[in-house]
């Protein structure tokens, strides 16, 4: 028997998809509340209006066809932070290895580099996955390191100009 391929697809969302951007980050903080700032009973406190104002052109998501899988966010503004930070990155665990990640990462990366020539990103010591993946693209560590608010510690990666 042969598996069906599922096409990948990664787009931003229009206000009225505002109950996707809901959904994929309750996800994300239930399956991973190590990897975000907020808590899933904050966000869960969140009205409608709140999720359509959160729903911009600097959030991209992730399909699987027509299932939402993914998300990446692009932090950046030009007066205070002049290099754009790639965060929120989360797959869904049955979509993870399949290619979303790089490609939720090359959607972010590519804004970056047209908004500012280079891109920064945290990455938890422990997550050998996503710094792999963010070598292969060309992050580079920068020998900076902090630690979350659980204590977790976190390392800088840069995007070198090109």
């Amino acid at each position: 028997m042969s598996q069906v391929s599922r096409r990948v697809s990664v787009r931003t969302l229009d206000r009225d998809e505002w109950a996707i951007h809901r959904q994929v980050r309750l996800a994300a903080l239930d399956t991973n509340p190590e990897a975000f700032g907020a808590t899933l009973v904050s966000q869960q406190l969140l009205d409608e209006a709140d999720w359509r104002r959160r729903v911009d052109d600097r959030s991209w998501f992730a399909f699987l066809d027509t299932e939402p899988v993914g998300m990446v966010r692009l932090w950046y503004d030009p007066c205070t932070k002049p290099v754009p930070e790639v965060i929120a990155l989360w797959v869904a665990p049955p979509a993870r290895r399949a290619g979303v990640a790089r490609q939720l990462m090359l959607t972010a990366v590519g804004t970056a580099q047209r908004l500012a020539g280079c891109a920064d990103l945290w990455v938890s010591l422990d997550n050998t996955a996503a710094r792999g993946l963010y070598q292969s693209l060309g992050f580079q560590p920068t020998g900076s390191t902090q630690s979350t608010s659980d204590g977790r510690p976190e390392m800088h990666m840069r995007l070198p100009r090109r």
